[in-house]
């Protein structure tokens, strides 16, 4: 959808090569959950990345 052009901007962690971090078997509860600390590490980095788009979207309107 983000090639087609469908969505503006996306953040996707799906890829283990660039975040490795998310797919390590010590970041899991289970084989679908993440663990308290890897959730928090997650967390942080979808805030960065967002407050960088909002801001690229910000500078973009001016």
């Amino acid at each position: 959808m983000k090639q087609q052009g469908e969505i503006q901007f996306l953040i996707a962690y799906d890829h283990p090569q660039r975040h490795p971090e998310f797919y390590q078997v010590d970041a899991h509860f289970d084989l679908y959950h993440l663990t308290r600390e890897a959730s928090t590490r997650l967390t942080q980095s979808f805030a960065a990345d967002f407050a960088k788009l909002q801001e690229k979207d910000s500078s973009q309107r001016n």
